[in-house]
């Protein structure tokens, strides 16, 4: 496999992996989770999750639940 192939291969496997988290934030949004439990989920280490998450969505983990769970209390509560 060519090296770009591999690494575009590699991307979008984090990038599933770091949809799985976003996943259970959101899931899981009037609940705590804990970075240890998004680690054990997506198979990163705390730090590299918290670093890749906040590169692909802007926000760490902790930020984007809060930001997720006011988006819906600002809607109603209603799921997006």
């Amino acid at each position: 496999m060519p090296r770009s192939s591999a690494r575009r291969a590699c991307l979008s496997a984090s990038r599933a992996v770091l949809v799985r988290a976003r996943d259970a934030l959101r899931q899981r949004h009037a609940q705590t989770v804990s970075l240890g439990e998004l680690a054990a989920l997506t198979g990163l280490s705390r730090y590299h999750l918290v670093r890749a998450f906040a590169r692909e969505f802007g926000l760490t983990p902790h930020a984007y639940q809060i930001h997720f769970a006011r988006q819906l209390s600002a809607r109603g509560g209603s799921s997006p």
